[in-house]
């Protein structure tokens, strides 16, 4: 969606954040709510809205995917590990999902 309000493609090493103190909804793809960052630059903003994962747990005790989630990873063109630090779980997890071996039933 930012990339579609922007006119052209991310910047490469770039990815999509929402802005800080803006919006807290994790799938939101309000363009309004959105800026062009680095993954580092998205984890800050987590700090400032308070909204940073809790690690003190793994995160398969975490992870809080619903049906909802599946179709939205799936189309991430993110790398496993960047999509992976956003839901809380595990970027093994991720491919699994994108290879339909896990969630196969969506």
């Amino acid at each position: 969606m930012l990339a579609h309000s922007l006119g052209r493609e991310l910047l490469s090493g770039m990815v999509a954040c929402h802005k800080p103190l803006v919006c807290h909804i994790r799938h939101c793809c309000n363009p309004e709510h959105l800026r062009e960052d680095t993954s580092a630059g998205n984890a800050s903003d987590r700090k400032i809205d308070g909204t940073e994962p809790n690690r003190k747990g793994s995160a398969h005790t975490q992870a809080k995917l619903t049906d909802a989630d599946i179709p939205v990873i799936r189309a991430d063109p993110r790398t496993l590990k960047a999509i992976a630090a956003d839901y809380g779980v595990s970027f093994t997890l991720i491919g699994q999902i994108k290879n339909k071996k896990v969630w196969s039933h969506i």
